[in-house]
């Protein structure tokens, strides 16, 4: 499983999810406007994403889910509040 991105700027987190057939990249352009104003953004790669169809068709929305769910409890250590976009 790919990484994603993590930019720590601030006590505000914004965890930002990309679409079903995306990849971090189409939210990355977010973080870059927001990370200079003060908030850590955090971005992702949600299970089975941007690799192949046949990958995607192996996980579940669970699997999603999950990955969202680690990627906000990272952001919950050590950030004060957390917006999800």
């Amino acid at each position: 499983m790919r990484t994603g991105f993590e930019v720590k700027a601030g006590p505000v987190g914004i965890l930002l999810l990309h679409g079903l057939t995306g990849t971090p990249d189409e939210v990355k352009p977010i973080s870059d406007y927001l990370s200079p104003r003060g908030y850590s953004t955090l971005g992702p790669w949600l299970e089975g994403h941007g690799t192949s169809p046949r990958d995607l068709a192996r996980t579940h929305w669970q699997d999603w889910a999950s990955s969202a769910w680690k990627a906000y409890d990272s952001l919950k250590a050590r950030c004060e509040k957390i917006y999800v976009a």
